[in-house]
């Protein structure tokens, strides 16, 4: 009969095999948001997503601050992360009702594997995308392969780290609102034009309209 040692030294050698295939089967792979998602028919919908993720920061910077003044050091829960994502997230995550600036993107925190199947378009997804691949390098910077990456982390830092995943959601979107504008038809173009100065005057109030429906999104 193997002695106590000897089965303690052979469990020892499989959890160190298990986690070199865990770590093997870490998910690697940096997925890049497409640069040529959004055209002409977004740019409303990219209007109201850089609204959406400003209003997520600001709601993260009162989260955290919260979370300071209540348990600075506080480490990572599922149930904390909830109870913040309802107040911070609340008006992101209305992808339910079908809207075009919502969506839902995912990062597994065991594996890492990104997931934004669930953007209501090839724009959205892009914005997600960048928005994950926060969470993804997070996620491979941590060597424990049998956890959550997030387990060990204090609440604040990760907020800190979902504050840079809208941070960096914005920054694609800002990017790429110049471009999608200049992939617009010309404005001769655009059924019942009747000039390019009645042209001009339509987009400038489709431009009002915008900010002014971003501006009323429900909070």
């Amino acid at each position: 009969m193997p002695s106590p040692h000897t089965l303690v030294v052979v469990g020892l050698g499989v959890a160190a095999i298990a986690g070199v295939i865990w770590g093997a089967n870490k998910d690697k792979t940096d997925v890049k948001p497409d640069e040529d998602a959004c055209d002409c028919f977004n740019i409303e919908v990219m209007l109201a997503r850089e609204h959406i993720a400003e209003a997520a920061i600001e709601s993260i910077d009162r989260q955290m601050k919260q979370q300071a003044a209540t348990d600075a050091n506080a480490t990572y829960s599922d149930a904390l992360y909830k109870k913040g994502r309802d107040v911070n997230q609340a008006r992101v995550s209305i992808a339910a009702e079908g809207d075009p600036y919502t969506g839902a993107g995912e990062t597994d925190p065991w594996n890492c594997k990104t997931n934004v199947s669930k953007g209501t378009s090839g724009c959205m997804k892009a914005s997600l995308q960048a928005h994950e691949n926060v969470h993804h390098n997070a996620c491979l910077k941590v060597n424990n392969r049998f956890r959550d990456y997030r387990s060990d982390m204090k609440m604040t830092e990760y907020w800190e780290e979902d504050r840079a995943g809208y941070q960096a959601e914005l920054e694609y979107l800002k990017r790429n609102r110049g471009p999608a504008i200049k992939r617009c038809p010309p404005l001769t173009n655009y059924p019942g034009a009747q000039s390019k100065e009645e042209q001009q005057q339509r987009l400038a109030a489709s431009k009002r309209r915008t900010t002014k429906y971003a501006a009323g999104l429900p909070s």
